[in-house]
């Protein structure tokens, strides 16, 4: 069992006290931060250092900061690149299962106009292709800033044979409550080695968006077979 939490700090409103009370209650193994402030991720990292001990961070002097924070220590920490953009790929093992995991923090700009478009194709591709090396199963979570209906998205997961972990989910608040206001572009997609057992959106005290969480356990022929669960 797995639990991933993806939080991005341009939905932070009046100060990071509340974001990082999120981040601890959110209790996940792994917790994705993206649009990190470069002057403010070695205070996340230390703040957050009782819970979070393994820290991998892409820092950057604009918005394309990534900072990923384990319970588990990091089997390796890489950067994917694809033009000006790069994402976190970081792989763990897990107490539980005992299998070897990757956790790929995936942030793409708004696609604004043809090239924007082109960009944003060339960067799914990218991770695509990554992830077709990797071998072991793998979690991509982060702000797509596409909604999963998107025909860019519906490709990159019929390529990748990745799951939406939305799917079959309510649009449920952690207090219990539904949320149908949003037009959700924040995902945690996954490889048919996990079953997705549990997902939630993540709000503030006045119920915006901060993020999402998901809960995965391995698959039983998976486990057992090394293989991916056939649907």
């Amino acid at each position: 069992m797995v639990k991933v939490a993806q939080f991005n700090l341009s939905a932070v409103n009046g100060g990071y006290n509340e974001l990082i009370e999120k981040v601890i209650r959110a209790d996940a193994d792994v917790v994705s931060l993206q649009e990190v402030p470069i002057m403010i991720q070695q205070i996340l990292e230390d703040t957050l250092h009782a819970v979070y001990p393994h820290p991998c961070r892409l820092a950057s002097p604009d918005f394309r900061g990534i900072l990923l924070l384990s319970k588990y220590k990091f089997i390796s920490c890489d950067t994917i690149k694809s033009g000006n953009m790069s994402n976190l790929s970081v792989s763990i093992r897990t107490k539980n299962s005992g299998r070897k995991l990757f956790i790929i923090s995936t942030y793409l700009e708004p696609p604004l106009g043809a090239s924007g478009y082109k960009a944003f194709r060339r960067q799914l591709d990218t991770v695509g292709n990554y992830t077709k090396m990797l071998g072991e199963p793998y979690i991509t979570v982060g702000d797509f800033n596409i909604e999963g209906y998107s025909f860019e998205l519906q490709q990159f997961r019929r390529n990748t044979a990745l799951l939406d972990s939305r799917r079959g989910f309510q649009p449920m608040l952690e207090d219990g409550t539904f949320s149908f206001k949003e037009t959700p572009t924040d995902h945690i997609f996954y490889t048919p080695h996990f079953q997705c057992v549990d997902f939630h959106i993540i709000s503030d005290s006045s119920k915006s968006h901060l993020g999402i969480m998901g809960t995965y356990q391995f698959q039983i022929d998976s486990i057992k077979n090394n293989v991916p669960k056939k649907n």
